[in-house]
This record gives structure tokens, C-alpha cells and sequence, in this order.
């Protein structure tokens, strides 16, 4: 984001969703008028896939129309090292009219939301096990 404003670009239509306390302290200094949603109290326990469906389902259900998103996370290298680094993610309508959705039988609105809520709780957890020996690490 810092790149984009520097570059001049205009970053209303960007939208923040925090996990965790940590990121939220740093994108509410930062980027408050971006911010819509924050979870809290989240990697104090080892992550479950049902928390990541609930994650999936506020971004899902935020009120945000986007076409591409990205999941902005921490990949651990070792316990003093990590990137962050990010997993795109697209709406519902994106994946629907993508070339290669063409190449299944059968598929209704109802088969894509499935899809798209599954696949984005799957991308949710992914993040949380990667950040796991990061919050571990750091207390």
C-alpha cells in the first residue's frame, strides 16, 4: 500500500480485514480509513479449519465487492527469519467467467459459491499454519 500512494494512486477502494491483534495495531495507525474488519484472540491456540471458515466467511460476507484480493501473510523460514508474502484470491464472479471453468460439466451458481467458500477457508488456513511457528516464537 505505501507503494501505492507513493506512486499516486488512489487506495479508497482498498479494504483491510486484520487477523490477529498484531496487524490490527499496525494497519489501524496506518491505514484506519481501510480497515473494516478486525479478528481478535486469533493464533493464540493452534489454528482449526473451522476458524478459517469463519475467516473466509466475513471476507466473503464483508459487504466489499472485489474482483482479486490478496491473503497477506507471513511464510516462516526459521525462528528469525520469515517473508511476507502474499496468495491472491478472486470473487465469486471472477472464477466463474475464467477460461478453464468452461472445461467442467454442469456448473451452477451454487457449485462455484461452494467452491469459493472451500477453497478460500483452505487459503485461510494455509496462512494460519504458516504464521503459527511465528506467534509461537514471538510470545
Amino acid at each position: 500500500l505505501h507503494e501505492k500512494i507513493a506512486a499516486g494512486q488512489d487506495i479508497s477502494n482498498v479494504k483491510i480485514i486484520c487477523v490477529g491483534d498484531k496487524s490490527r495495531a499496525f494497519f489501524q495507525r496506518f491505514f484506519a480509513s481501510n480497515l473494516i474488519m478486525v479478528g481478535s484472540e486469533i493464533g493464540r491456540l493452534p489454528p482449526q479449519f473451522g476458524d478459517a471458515a469463519k475467516i473466509a466467511n466475513a471476507i466473503l460476507t464483508c459487504g466489499h465487492e472485489f474482483d482479486t484480493g490478496k491473503l497477506v501473510y507471513n511464510y516462516y523460514k526459521s525462528v528469525v527469519s520469515y517473508d511476507t508474502t502474499s496468495i491472491p484470491i478472486f470473487s465469486q464472479e471472477t472464477v466463474a467467467n475464467s477460461e478453464k471453468v468452461t472445461v467442467y460439466d454442469s456448473l451452477d451458481a451454487d457449485v462455484v459459491q461452494s467452491y469459493m467458500e472451500f477453497s478460500l477457508a483452505s487459503l485461510v488456513y494455509y496462512t494460519l499454519k504458516e504464521e503459527l511457528p511465528l506467534n509461537r516464537a514471538q510470545g
